[in-house]
């Protein structure tokens, strides 16, 4: 069963995980062919025949959301719905602003790993929480 799940996984094209993120972003297809600038049934007619995007339309859809995870658009890799988005990101920027251990420990990771830590913390308010109460324990030895 975990062998059938994960080949269907590997087998999933990007058209597949653009849906996904259409649904997590309630956007109707019309509407997000119009959002990227694309005619009309562009992603339409790549959905129903399970087709490929071009390089242009991929290029339109992570210039208009420019935090979605080209990565995981593209080959499934890293996190992939954890999308940060504006909103995410102003939350971030106020929580560095408030807690300067967190921001020093974010700005002391490498590129890949620093944005995983920005996605797990965005991902999980307990995971936040804990790590706030952590540094400030830290502060104090």
């Amino acid at each position: 069963m975990l062998n059938s799940m994960n080949k269907e996984a590997k087998e999933r094209k990007p058209i597949d995980r653009l849906k996904d993120f259409m649904n997590l972003k309630g956007i109707k297809t019309a509407e997000f062919e119009r959002m990227i600038g694309v005619s009309k049934h562009t992603i339409q007619s790549a959905i129903q025949r399970n087709g490929n995007m071009s390089d242009v339309t991929i290029g339109k859809i992570l210039k208009t959301f420019p935090t979605l995870n080209y990565k995981w658009l593209l080959w499934d890799d890293y996190a992939p719905m954890e999308i940060i988005d504006q909103q995410d990101s102003n939350s971030i920027k106020q929580l560095l602003a408030n807690e300067p251990n967190l921001k020093k420990l974010i700005d002391s990771a490498d590129g890949d790993l620093k944005d995983e830590i920005v996605k797990l913390i965005v991902a999980n308010s307990k995971l936040k929480t804990e790590l706030i109460q952590l540094l400030k324990l830290s502060e104090g030895l």
